[in-house]
């Protein structure tokens, strides 16, 4: 008899575990909820109010997944799927009005989690940083090489229009 219940109990609770397996595989994660993160900000910053899309759904996941993973690996394919799993479908079931891709935005945010969003603050953060050190760089740079134009025509005694051709008094 005992031996019956413990069968029973084993035969009952493999469904149970294929269940709970397939809901560890499809977990969201630490780096999957980064990434949804500064997806849900991408979209409430850049066109906010455009109506939110299928196609758009399936190019910001496709996009944050190569850029984290790198394009065509199996990692990024992985996390691409992982992603679109915790991604609402937009256009199946049709709601009544469209959504915006802020209203979207907060709804991955809000799956995201509040961690994932200061970190996804901080990253944009940092993002912004690099990119004014880019562009003081650039700016440097074209100041050196217009002083360097200007002290080398200084030097060749090159006429401008500053300067008379002659040598005499304009």
């Amino acid at each position: 008899m005992r031996d019956r219940n413990r069968a029973a109990a084993e035969y009952t609770s493999a469904p149970d575990m294929d269940t709970v397996l397939d809901q560890a595989r499809t977990a969201l994660d630490n780096p999957t909820r980064e990434l949804l993160a500064h997806i849900g900000t991408a979209l409430r910053t850049i066109h906010p109010t455009l109506a939110m899309r299928e196609v758009t759904r399936l190019a910001y996941a496709g996009r944050a997944a190569s850029d984290a993973h790198g394009l065509g690996t199996p990692r990024a394919a992985a996390a691409l799927r992982l992603m679109l799993r915790h991604m609402p479908r937009v256009d199946s079931p049709i709601p009544p009005s469209p959504i915006t891709r802020a209203e979207y935005g907060m709804r991955l945010l809000k799956k995201a989690g509040p961690a994932a969003v200061a970190a996804a603050a901080r990253w944009a953060a940092a993002q912004r940083v690099a990119e004014l050190h880019r562009q003081a760089a650039a700016d440097y740079a074209a100041a050196q090489a217009a002083r360097n134009a200007h002290s080398t025509r200084a030097a060749m005694c090159i006429p401008t229009a500053a300067t008379p051709a002659h040598g005499g008094a304009a």
